[in-house]
């Protein structure tokens, strides 16, 4: 699964997303785009925080997730850190330093 905020990246993951989907055609991808970033926050931490059920059938229990998000390494791993998946915590992605990858514990 791929996931991102913002104009540039979305385009970006939209068309990495168009390549998987020409290069491997038997691979699902489903992208999602997240307009407002407290909303992958838990709703006990913050008011648009969604609830646990919607953010599973966004993101499904069983995939990871590479999310775009440009900024600085710690704000995407302070939202992948509280932004979990049944299977982990969400794998963030920074455009800031280049192309960057982390995974949070």
């Amino acid at each position: 699964m791929l996931a991102c905020a913002g104009d540039v990246l979305t385009m970006a993951t939209v068309a990495a997303a168009q390549i998987l989907r020409d290069r491997v055609p038997h691979l699902a991808v489903r992208v999602v785009n997240v307009v407002d970033l407290m909303a992958l926050v838990r709703p006990a931490d913050h008011p648009h925080g969604i609830d646990p059920t919607f953010f599973s059938e966004l993101f499904t229990d069983t995939t990871d997730v590479v999310f775009s998000f440009h900024g600085f390494p710690a704000q995407s791993t302070s939202f992948s850190t509280v932004a979990r998946t049944p299977t982990g915590p969400m794998s963030a992605g920074s455009s800031s330093r280049g192309r960057r990858r982390h995974r949070s514990t």
